[in-house]
């Protein structure tokens, strides 16, 4: 009987990852400190801030039955938002369950953001009010995947910001076009930055299509490189008279560090100084 068992011992231990893998990585995708927590539910709140005055801006500003579907939309995103503020207190938190309320959240922003564009295309305070909704939920999603370093979770960080990125160089782009004025050197850094805002768009189609992190990483060198010429212009402004530009600046600053982050990309990495 013994050297039955003692035959059978190796195919034993062959199966036996296939039953204990699963509970390991439950276990350590479980564990989430508090600052973990506070951090994914400071950043719920400032969602929930929002969409709550988007609600307030359709109430003041439109009338009629889409406007009000609209407003049912919005009232759908806090329900869960509220969900997750209040689970992000719990110390029982379990990173599995923040990941199912994030998905409700966001297929519900992503539907409240159609509705908008529908429903008010010529209100752009309502446009741009479901805009900052989006940007809040990309940030909230980097937040929630924090400290998770499976191959999928990455993948997804790094597409998600990918796409930010792209977005918010256009934007910023777009922006310098009327803020820079006179500005010396002005067309030097517009030049950059349209340059920027090109190779970010090439790189958001390499990661939504490319799943091999070093061919993501080669496909963001020349972002990097693109970016390091906006920062060299950014730094020359005067900060009280390019204070828009500037925050426009910042905020693809700090997308630009989760991605190089994210890439594992070694050196140093470029970033915004502001003079004082």
């Amino acid at each position: 009987m013994i050297s039955k068992i003692w035959t059978l011992f190796p195919a034993i231990l062959a199966v036996m990852p296939l039953f204990l893998a699963p509970h390991c990585r439950a276990s350590s995708l479980q564990a989430v400190d508090k600052n973990y927590r506070a951090k994914v539910e400071a950043k719920t709140r400032q969602l929930l801030d929002a969409v709550e005055l988007l609600q307030q801006d359709v109430v003041e500003e439109l009338s009629g039955v889409k406007e009000k579907q609209l407003f049912q939309k919005a009232d759908q995103v806090l329900h869960e938002l509220t969900k997750m503020e209040k689970l992000s207190g719990k110390p029982t938190a379990a990173r599995e369950d923040l990941y199912k309320l994030f998905d409700n959240i966001d297929s519900k922003v992503t539907v409240l953001a159609k509705v908008a564009t529908e429903s008010a295309p010529k209100h752009l305070l309502i446009v741009r009010g479901a805009e900052r909704i989006r940007r809040l939920t990309d940030d909230l999603h980097y937040v929630v995947s924090q400290g998770d370093d499976s191959p999928l979770r990455i993948r997804q960080v790094i597409t998600r910001q990918a796409k930010a990125m792209s977005s918010a160089t256009k934007q910023m782009s777009l922006t310098a076009q009327y803020a820079l004025g006179a500005t010396p050197g002005r067309g030097e850094l517009l030049d950059a930055m349209k340059k920027l805002a090109d190779e970010c768009s090439v790189f958001e189609k390499v990661t939504a299509t490319s799943a091999d992190l070093e061919k993501c990483g080669n496909a963001f060198a020349p972002v990097n490189e693109a970016w390091r010429q906006v920062v060299e212009g950014i730094s020359l402004l005067p900060p009280t008279e390019n204070v828009y530009l500037i925050r426009s600046a910042v905020r693809a600053d700090a997308i630009h560090e989760r991605l190089f982050r994210a890439l594992k990309i070694k050196g140093e990495r470029p970033f915004i100084t502001i003079r004082i």
